[in-house]
């Protein structure tokens, strides 16, 4: 007589397995579910930061064109707020500078830092300011956004340079 061994069912072991793998599956599944969520959420803040750091920015050169021997006159680091209700006898009406001490927002700390340039004898800008000349119609302006809540995120720096046209 012959006799054939076949298993048509599972054995403990075999089920025992797939349920590791299975479990190993899901939680690497659910740790990349988890990443994902973080890096957008790190990529919506990073937009956001990016959008105050150009708003501020335009704001500059829109006071420089309002007014610029007031605008020449800006030197150090500040935050910008609109005016509630604008006073048309100041040189800038709509906007208030303010001690950047004095205003954080929850997420993030903007300031604005208003600069004199310098240019080298051939005309260039240089950041030499013992050997260059300043220019009286050219100021530095340089935009700064920080992340208050988050140290893996970079803070966004614009730096640009703003020129009075009708002075030259």
């Amino acid at each position: 007589m012959i006799f054939h061994n076949s298993q048509s069912g599972t054995t403990l072991i075999e089920t025992l397995i797939a349920a590791v793998l299975l479990t190993l599956l899901l939680a690497a599944f659910i740790g990349s579910l988890s990443t994902l969520a973080l890096v957008q959420v790190k990529a919506r803040l990073k937009t956001e930061a990016v959008q105050l750091t150009r708003e501020y920015s335009e704001i500059a050169y829109n006071l420089s064109l309002q007014n610029w021997n007031a605008f020449s006159q800006i030197d150090g680091t500040y935050t910008l707020h609109i005016r509630d209700n604008p006073d048309y006898d100041l040189d800038f009406p709509y906007y208030e500078l303010q001690d950047p001490s004095l205003f954080s927002d929850e997420s993030f700390t903007r300031t604005i830092t208003f600069g004199p340039t310098f240019r080298d004898p051939n005309g260039k800008i240089t950041s030499d300011k013992q050997n260059g000349t300043p220019d009286p119609d050219t100021r530095q302006i340089t935009v700064i956004t920080k992340f208050n809540k988050s140290d893996t995120i970079e803070d966004t720096i614009f730096e640009t340079y703003l020129m009075n046209f009708n002075g030259l």
